[in-house]
């Protein structure tokens, strides 16, 4: 026989009946028609997602990381640029 496969939307229900509602896993497994082991796994999985660090500057996409690169030269330019007196406003006669 071979291996079932499982949505990641069945697989995250699974965690959430375990996790939220504190049912034993054997009961869950058993009710659901998959092995203990499997779902233990699925639930360590969903525990090291929740506590993975988020995304650092090393890790965005290309685009994301010319837009980092291009606020800092913009915050760079405008530390160097002297500060602009208000324009005059024009007189307004009464």
């Amino acid at each position: 026989m071979g291996r079932k496969h499982f949505s990641d939307e069945f697989k995250a229900d699974a965690v959430r009946r375990v996790v939220s509602s504190g049912f034993p896993v054997a009961k869950v497994s058993q009710a659901l028609g998959v092995s203990e082991t499997a779902l233990r796994r699925w639930i360590e999985q969903a525990q090291a997602a929740a506590t993975a660090p988020l995304a650092g500057p090393g890790d965005l996409g290309e685009a994301q990381g010319r837009i980092v690169e291009l606020q800092k030269r913009v915050a760079q330019l405008e530390r160097k640029r002297p500060a602009q007196p208000p324009s005059p406003q024009p007189h307004q006669p009464r």
